[in-house]
C-alpha cells in the first residue's frame, strides 16, 4: 500500500492511498471554524483533482469541539462533503464516550452515505477498501 502526503498543516494531515482509492485525514488539536474551512477546501480539492471519494477520518487527536465548531461541522462541513461527492467514510474515534457522541451527532445528522466507526486504523482501512 503506497501512499503520499497530499496536505500537511498543524490541524490536518491528508495522506492519499491512490491504488486503494481512499484518503486518510488525521485531525489534530482544537479545530476552529477557520481550520475546518481550510480542511473542507482541501477535501473538495481531493475529490475534484484526485478523484478520491472514500475517506477515513482519524479524530482521536482532536479536542472536543465548541458549540460553534460543532454547528459548522453539522451545517456546513458534513453536507458539503456529501454534495461534493463523498461515497464512503470510516471514522476513527477515541474510546471517550462524550467525544464519540459529538462526532456521531455531527456525522449522522447530515451524511447519508455508508459510515462506520472504528477504534483502529487497520480495521477502518479494511472496511474502506472492501466491498461492503
Amino acid at each position: 500500500m503506497s501512499s503520499y502526503l497530499y496536505y500537511d498543516a498543524h490541524f490536518l494531515k491528508i495522506e492519499i492511498f491512490p491504488q486503494e482509492k481512499y484518503a486518510l485525514l488525521t485531525w489534530n488539536g482544537r479545530l476552529t471554524v477557520e481550520c475546518l474551512e481550510a480542511g473542507l477546501t482541501e477535501v473538495i480539492k481531493l475529490f475534484q483533482q484526485e478523484g478520491i471519494f472514500n475517506i477515513i477520518g482519524d479524530n482521536r487527536l482532536i479536542k472536543v469541539p465548541l458549540r460553534i465548531e460543532e454547528q459548522y461541522m453539522r451545517e456546513v462541513f458534513s453536507p458539503t462533503m456529501v454534495k461534493e461527492g463523498l461515497q464512503k467514510m470510516a471514522v476513527i474515534v477515541e474510546e471517550n464516550v462524550f467525544a464519540k457522541l459529538i462526532i456521531r451527532k455531527v456525522i449522522e445528522d447530515k451524511i447519508k452515505v455508508p459510515v462506520k466507526y472504528f477504534n483502529d486504523v487497520e480495521k477502518a482501512k479494511e472496511w474502506i477498501i472492501g466491498d461492503e
